[in-house]
């Protein structure tokens, strides 16, 4: 989250109240263990290196009790390790330890995205490389290089349903990335789109085996089911990638600042997800756009504590109201009681099985539309999608499923009517069509979507 100069007084106020550690940049700034952070080993001579650096990964986890100030072992005697009061939720009955603040998948996975693209592009890159090596770095790329996988990106969009990245899937170009993507846009980059467009432009398989293992880490992470054997599965890819990383520190190719605490703070998801649950379940993603309303309504540029104050409290007393239903507030929302049963329409196979989990297409619907057959004419969806770029798509969908070649005929059963629908749920995810979107206004507009399939540059 953004802070402005209006917001910024009153953030540093409650986290008088709730930050017990010192910043990331301290000697142990790890939150979770007491690894000891050292400066770059590398650089030119007589600099200012600045930063602390996290490449230890067998210290041992903070203790409960050390967070409260009350562990009486020898190794907290004399260090208390950053820890600098008790926190205020030790009170709490259900307070656990360092897991208790888990673990902000949003951020935590999207800093490691934006992390790995610093060491990609030329113009970030250059703070990872070891002073007096530099030819030996070994994520570097050319900007034809580059240009592959932006163009693999482009070619994509003809195998993704329309508005499934409307606003977000856009190549990444190093001079406006940084303020065209947004956190959700760097997570699902990085488990992805790198695979599939990244990968394939390194040589050496060293490289491409600790790239796919980081990936591969980070995408059963944000996974909302999560399996032992999954949980062992990170456990071990992540260690593959840790090894490539020291392998090149330890032969001068890299320089130790690529472990920055975000790379650092990796290492403890397997231990968060078996003592909490997954990080999708313990998540703060969905307060994001309500972080945004209380923003939105701090307008004031005096007294401005007073002002967030003022906002939080009477945001929280008209929600005790609507949730105790002492005040009906739905003319005022103009809400429709029945929109919760009626809104949506569920897959057909729901009926069959009995079962819930299926996709939902959900309001607002458009017109119904007949689909031709032999149609080859310009008529559109709303003004917005072309008849026959949508079977076209139809065919390629088929073709995919049911294994047809291209070479090989295809028969598509049209004549029939469909309804355009705002939204699909499907997976615990929501996909908005860019009908729904094309009547927002541009303000209002996210971006946002799920990859369905990437056309790769790997032959």
């Amino acid at each position: 989250m953004k802070l402005f100069p209006k917001e910024l007084k009153m953030s540093l106020r409650i986290k008088e109240g709730i930050q017990i550690i010192e910043n990331n940049i301290c000697t142990y700034g790890c939150r979770f263990c007491l690894t000891k952070g050292t400066q770059r080993t590398d650089g030119p001579p007589n600099t200012r290196r600045a930063g602390m650096y996290f490449a230890n990964r067998t210290a041992p986890l903070k203790s409960k009790e050390s967070l409260l100030l009350e562990d009486s072992s020898p190794i907290y005697n004399e260090q208390p390790y950053g820890i600098k009061k008790a926190t205020v939720f030790g009170s709490l009955s259900t307070f656990s330890g360092s897991c208790f603040f888990g673990y902000d998948e949003l951020h935590g996975i999207s800093n490691v995205s934006k992390l790995f693209f610093d060491l990609l592009s030329k113009r970030y890159n250059d703070g990872f490389k070891h002073h007096g090596n530099e030819s030996a770095y070994p994520f570097q790329l050319s900007n034809k290089q580059f240009e592959c996988m932006n163009v693999g990106m482009a070619k994509s969009r003809l195998f993704i349903p329309a508005g499934a990245f409307q606003g977000s899937f856009h190549p990444v170009n190093p001079l406006n990335v940084k303020g065209l993507y947004r956190s959700v846009d760097w997570s699902i980059w990085l488990v992805k789109v790198v695979p599939v467009l990244v990968v394939s432009l390194f040589e050496d398989q060293s490289i491409k085996t600790a790239i796919l293992a980081l990936t591969r880490a980070c995408a059963l992470s944000l996974q909302w089911e999560i399996s032992k054997t999954e949980i062992e599965e990170i456990k071990s890819s992540l260690e593959t990638w840790y090894r490539y990383i020291d392998s090149q520190i330890a032969s001068q190719a890299l320089s130790n600042s690529i472990y920055k605490s975000s790379m650092h703070h990796l290492l403890h998801i397997p231990h968060i997800i078996e003592q909490c649950s997954s990080l999708r379940n313990i998540s703060v993603r969905s307060m994001e756009r309500e972080i945004g309303n209380y923003k939105k309504k701090m307008k004031a540029r005096v007294n401005v504590d007073a002002n967030a104050i003022n906002v939080l409290e009477r945001i929280t007393r008209f929600k005790f109201l609507e949730t105790t239903d002492m005040i009906d507030f739905s003319v005022l929302y103009n809400r429709n009681p029945e929109s919760a049963k009626t809104g949506f329409v569920y897959h057909p196979a729901t009926k069959i099985d009995n079962c819930k989990d299926y996709p939902q297409l959900w309001e607002p619907f458009s017109s119904p539309v007949l689909l031709p057959a032999n149609y080859s004419g310009e008529s559109t969806i709303e003004g917005l999608i072309r008849l026959d770029k949508l079977i076209l798509a139809l065919g390629a969908y088929k073709r995919r499923y049911l294994g047809i070649s291209k070479g090989r005929p295809l028969a598509l059963k049209l004549d029939k009517t469909i309804t355009p629908a705002a939204k699909l749920w499907l997976d615990y995810h929501v996909l908005t069509s860019v009908l729904f979107k094309s009547n927002l206004p541009v303000s209002s507009t996210k971006r946002g979507g799920e990859f369905i399939m990437f056309e790769s540059n790997d032959e």
